[in-house]
């Protein structure tokens, strides 16, 4: 249920910005997944996990995001540009912040105007 109400707000977020922007799920054949991919028509991108509990915000998940950044972006004949960001939206969380490896922690409340 929770990430069905964010990818919700993740749409009108947007649909706000006008164009064709696109949010896409990702899935490979050994299981690596990507939660949200949001794609903006000028060619920018980036990959969301979203989690119930900043408590999930796990090494072992985090390496499931470099390794989609891994594989997208690591062929350089594909000429796919490096996500504008990475980040998990969670639930639960008191503040968002930058962790030392760029991926950003948000808590949904912060998405709020």
């Amino acid at each position: 249920m929770f990430e069905t109400l964010v990818i919700r707000d993740l749409r009108v977020y947007l649909e706000s910005m006008g164009g064709a922007n696109r949010i896409a799920y990702y899935r490979d054949e050994k299981g690596l997944e990507v939660d949200v991919i949001l794609e903006l028509v000028d060619g920018r991108w980036a990959a969301v996990e979203i989690k119930l509990s900043d408590l999930k915000v796990t090494e072992k998940n985090v390496d499931k995001l470099h390794a989609f950044k891994e594989k997208v972006c690591g062929n350089p004949l594909s000429q796919v540009r490096e996500p504008e960001f990475m980040t998990f939206i969670v639930g639960r969380g008191d503040i968002a912040y930058r962790r030392d490896d760029g991926i950003l922690v948000l808590p949904i409340a912060t998405l709020g105007a």
